[in-house]
């Protein structure tokens, strides 16, 4: 009992990071509707060997438990945006098997390239997209996605990053439909729920992938640490709410900036920590 108890309070912090990031994912994560991989992914691996992860699946295991919590952003945010009928139902139809079925593929690939290569790749792609949504931030054509066979390959992609990088996508989904037409607020809402369309697929293959692991303990559901997914997702699903909330608050041009902006500081980031 007694080294139960020093092993709670050893945790306690912990506990405490694990909320906040729940916390201020689900805040970013229904305000920009991305699903809060950018802000779970590294703060995880800097707090790797306090969560338990298994040194020689780390990268797999913070990807898999990014994206198991990413499916409870969208649904914390999904009543808000319903409500406000900013969710583009056409293009979810049209979307959302694409981006399951990439996301699939994703977390296959995921052992093949080391995770050092994916984060430059996904924060150069991050910073050109901050730099092009700051410099031309209204969209000039009316709601309508490309042709089909673009449209596939683009969503295709959007599932693959996604998976390979433990995110929900909203990085990529957002400025995609702004740049066909649709309003700032409808990009965030149809994209926050693609975000949870590809956690669920990325987090089963993760699930499936891990399941027989040597090394993996109770702790884990395949590559997924199922303990600080528990900590991370009251959080999560309280403050995604508030997010979508704030988002109403804000015009398109403004919220199209601080989701640019947003982008730019988290590739820069990204890049300073790998090279700075």
């Amino acid at each position: 009992m007694e080294q139960l108890l020093y092993s709670a309070i050893d945790f306690a912090p912990t506990l405490g990071i694990l909320l906040s990031i729940g916390a201020l994912a689900g805040l970013i994560g229904g305000m920009f509707g991305i699903g809060g991989g950018v802000v779970i992914v590294p703060i995880l691996y800097y707090i790797s060997d306090k969560v338990g992860f298994v040194p020689a699946y780390e990268m797999q295991t913070i990807m898999a438990t990014s994206l198991g919590t990413i499916i409870f952003t969208g649904i914390g945010s999904l009543k808000t945006h319903i409500l406000h009928k900013e969710i583009s139902w056409e293009a979810m139809k049209k979307l959302a098997p694409l981006m399951f079925f990439g996301a699939v593929l994703g977390a296959y690939l995921n052992s093949l390239f080391s995770a050092k290569s994916i984060t430059v790749l996904f924060a150069i792609f991050c910073l050109g997209l901050g730099v092009k949504m700051l410099t031309k931030v209204k969209a000039k054509r009316a709601e309508a996605l490309p042709n089909k066979h673009f449209l596939h390959a683009v969503a295709t992609l959007i599932g693959i990053f996604s998976a390979l990088m433990g995110i929900g996508g909203g990085t990529m989904s957002v400025p995609f439909l702004r740049a066909y037409g649709f309003p700032m607020k409808i990009s965030i809402g149809t994209s926050s729920i693609l975000a949870s369309v590809i956690a669920v697929s990325g987090t089963l293959c993760y699930i499936i992938a891990g399941w027989d692991k040597a090394g993996l303990d109770y702790h884990y559901l395949g590559y997924v640490n199922w303990l600080a997914l528990l900590c991370i997702v009251p959080t999560v699903m309280l403050f995604a709410p508030v997010g979508a909330w704030l988002a109403r608050l804000m015009s398109d041009l403004v919220l199209a900036r601080a989701f640019a902006a947003f982008l730019i500081l988290n590739a820069t980031k990204m890049l300073w920590n790998i090279f700075g």
